[in-house]
């Protein structure tokens, strides 16, 4: 009997002892991440004279971003060019104490991968080193004639929108349009692929957008973006749909040149194309042990990577140029009506025959010079 108590005590030490070890353990992971870790981090960036807010344990600086709104003064309707500083103070704040901030994009891999938004080094390098050319002057001028094709078909859509209003007088709203719009020169110019092809390969790349806008952490600093969450599931097919979507379009492609290659035909010579014989040549290279990819590395990943870098940064950030301009115009009726009886004046009723011809507007290129300065 006594033999077996001091075994039931034993046991009970034990689980206490488990429990104390446990207990402990968790305290100092808890430590070291929420803590220790961002401490050693921050200190080795104020060596190199990087500085920032300092955060406070343990929920860093969500309670100063909090704070701020409540002590800005309203912003009235003549200070819309400080929009920015009512809608994310908190960046504005820091700015002006610590210089621009530089953003994590861990979040944003499965919207672009490792593209050129998101590479560093060499990657980085070799993809800018590919793209940069193809957005040169010389090469965008021969577009113009996608961009008419593609604008005269919004227009003509707003036409009869506020034909068939009331009074001859309608409401739009742009941004969709003006997506849509950048989503079709981007994927004809680029891409050489379809409207239906392209506008589907966006839908998806903004619903993903959607989706990683949506807050995913709890208590304030716990990321849940590895967990199986019904927004973590949903991010998960909208990456694998996009990148099936993106690879089809890939093959197809190959497919073609093999074909034009047999026959004696030219091929497509597009960003997709330029893409391909960049990737195809670095291929060529690592074989030999020149290359900059490592070894057992999908160069059918990167590809996809980067074709989804330029879907969704040439067509969100043109469109944004496009809908900041017109909102602009708005804003100031003067400047539309000078723009418009600088065209008038000079084309009359006829589009441009040219790249070159648009020189001459000599007003539209101020608009557009300016523009990004507001």
């Amino acid at each position: 009997m006594e033999a077996e108590g001091q075994w039931q005590i034993s046991e009970r030490e034990i689980c206490w002892s488990v429990v104390f070890i446990a207990t402990c353990s968790i305290i100092i992971l808890l430590y070291v991440k929420l803590w220790y870790r961002p401490q050693r981090i921050r200190s080795v960036l104020q060596k190199q004279g990087i500085n920032g807010p300092k955060p406070s344990f343990p929920f860093g600086n969500i309670s100063e971003m909090q704070q701020l709104p409540n002590q800005l003064a309203p912003v009235s309707l003549e200070a819309l060019d400080e929009w920015a500083y009512s809608i994310f103070p908190y960046f504005h704040t820091w700015r002006q104490l610590y210089g621009r901030p530089s953003y994590l994009t861990k979040t944003l891999k499965p919207l672009l991968g490792n593209g050129i938004i998101r590479s560093n080094g060499l990657h980085w390098a070799f993809q800018r080193n590919l793209l940069a050319p193809e957005f040169f002057h010389s090469k965008i001028k021969n577009w113009v004639d996608i961009m008419e094709e593609s604008t005269m078909a919004i227009n003509k859509k707003w036409e009869n929108h506020i034909t068939e209003s009331e009074g001859g007088i309608a409401e739009l709203v742009i941004d969709g349009d003006m997506k849509a719009l950048t989503a079709d020169v981007i994927s004809k110019a680029c891409f050489g692929s379809t409207y239906a092809q392209g506008n589907l390969i966006f839908a998806k790349l903004a619903s993903m957008q959607t989706a990683l806008a949506k807050p995913n952490h709890i208590f304030g600093f716990l990321n849940l973006r590895f967990l199986p969450t019904k927004e973590n599931k949903e991010i998960w097919k909208l990456q694998k749909e996009v990148e099936a979507m993106i690879l089809k379009m890939i093959k197809e492609r190959e497919a073609e040149n093999q074909k034009s290659s047999t026959h004696g035909n030219q091929t497509q010579k597009d960003l997709l194309q330029i893409i391909l014989e960049g990737a195809t040549s670095a291929t060529s290279t690592e074989s030999s042990g020149k290359g900059i990819f490592g070894p057992g590395y999908n160069i059918y990943q990167s590809i996809v990577d980067i074709c989804k870098n330029m879907y969704f940064a040439g067509s969100e950030s043109t469109a944004l140029a496009i809908t900041w301009t017109l909102f602009l115009f708005a804003l100031h009726p003067e400047w539309q009506q000078l723009v418009r009886s600088e065209i008038m004046e000079t084309y009359g009723n006829m589009l441009p025959h040219s790249f070159r011809d648009m020189d001459r507007l000599r007003n539209l290129k101020a608009v557009s010079t300016t523009t990004p300065l507001f």
